[in-house]
């Protein structure tokens, strides 16, 4: 039988949610209509009108299926890409696995630790490979940062911190039916700033403390401040957070979904022997800005802007790591299993916390196009002199606890 070569070289793609984030990935396949390297193959979506707001699915041919199993017994994909609810991620990752894909899974990547082992195990059996979406893992930056960290050119971590918060109203909380929630008809969801929206600065900061490219570093410590603001929120809507890695390091992460404005920060401060390395030291919100290595001798060095938005790094890394794949050559993209697990295991501690009501005299209620939006006054300064003196709220402000 003659085998077709060009076919080889050809990765073939699902998408499996098209409706919520995963529209990025659609205009990012969008994007290869002309690269003869990589074809969507089909889409996945429980959407009923599906076709009808992606034009781009009918003008191009491209199948839509409701179930995973319906595409599969028609076609095949080197590589799925999977942007659904938290709760369906592990039983999608294994089907797409066991059916012979790679896998880019959106963050987080799943439920539970467990389930993450479990996924880990069929990973290795099927020879396929699960990268997550935690984006900042795929910046050039971020690499470049870590090459540095793990050659030993900063010197040992000290200490990491970070504020990032995004504006959420009831209606990000209405999208769906598992938003904010702690379970979902008997399956664990821990919906949150730590674990879903805001989740990249912190993973970001594990990761960079891992003791090799592809892991982040181990945690074994958790300890924070829980806060809700919206009382029909089941999970907690504001934190402050530290942990602590397998080598002693601390991690702060102070995160909202009740700031003034759209974005809060980032604002990061990456302190190690020989240097501090800073992401927005102005503290001017919604400015991402670029790393600034500010050196105890007094150097200062600018070492490159993060990106807002990473659906090209990563969706580029997966296609190039599958085609790699279909030559027998074996490459995982960046952010693992491994990458992954420190962030499921602190999310895991965090939901065995108290979460305490703040409040009400200290929230302001905001209505914006018909939509209620929460501000927790002050929580800007409070957060910032957090940051500062490496605290929790209760220790900086009265009426916090």
């Amino acid at each position: 039988m003659m085998i077709n070569m060009e076919e080889k070289t050809c990765v073939k793609v699902v998408l499996i949610g098209v409706g919520g984030y995963g529209k990025f990935y659609l205009r990012e396949m969008e994007k290869r209509t002309q690269d003869p390297s990589v074809i969507l193959e089909g889409v996945c979506d429980v959407m009923p009108d599906v076709e009808k707001q992606n034009p781009f699915l009918l003008e191009h041919g491209i199948p839509v299926y409701r179930e995973i199993e319906q595409f599969y017994e028609e076609h095949d994909a080197d590589l799925a890409v999977i942007s659904t609810p938290i709760p369906l991620h592990f039983e999608q990752v294994v089907k797409c696995l066991k059916h012979g894909s790679d896998v880019l899974i959106e963050k987080p990547l799943c439920s539970s630790v467990e389930e993450a082992l479990e996924m880990a195990q069929i990973e290795k059996e099927t020879g396929h490979f699960v990268a997550v979406g935690y984006q900042m893992n795929y910046s050039p930056v971020t690499r470049e940062l870590k090459n540095r960290i793990l050659n030993g050119e900063f010197g040992n971590p000290v200490v990491l911190k970070t504020i990032h918060g995004f504006k959420r109203g009831k209606a990000y909380y209405h999208r769906n039916n598992w938003a904010g929630k702690r379970t979902l008809h008997g399956h664990l969801v821990n919906d949150s700033p730590v674990n879903n929206s805001n989740a990249h600065q912190f993973q970001n900061m594990l990761f960079l403390l891992g003791d090799q490219m592809d892991h982040s570093a181990t945690v074994t410590e958790v300890k924070a401040e829980l806060y809700r603001t919206d009382p029909e929120v089941e999970n907690f809507d504001t934190a402050a957070l530290c942990v602590r890695t397998a080598s002693g390091v601390p991690v702060w992460y102070y995160t909202t979904h009740n700031c003034l404005h759209e974005e809060l920060g980032p604002v990061s401060e990456f302190h190690f022997e020989k240097a501090v390395i800073r992401l927005n030291p102005e503290r001017i919100d919604h400015e991402h800005g670029n790393y600034q290595i500010c050196w105890k001798d007094g150097r200062i060095e600018e070492a490159g802007a993060m990106p807002e938005s990473g659906e090209s790094f990563k969706l580029d890394e997966a296609i190039t790591c599958a085609k790699k794949n279909q030559n027998g050559e074996k490459q995982h993209p960046v952010c693992t299993i491994q990458a992954a697990l420190s962030h499921l295991e602190t999310v895991r501690r965090l939901s065995e916390l108290e979460i305490c009501d703040i409040d009400r005299v200290m929230v302001e209620e905001e209505h914006i196009n018909g939509v209620i939006y929460y501000h927790v006054k002050n929580i800007e300064k409070v957060f910032s002199d957090c940051f500062d003196q490496e605290k929790y709220p209760s220790q900086v402000m009265s009426g916090w606890k």
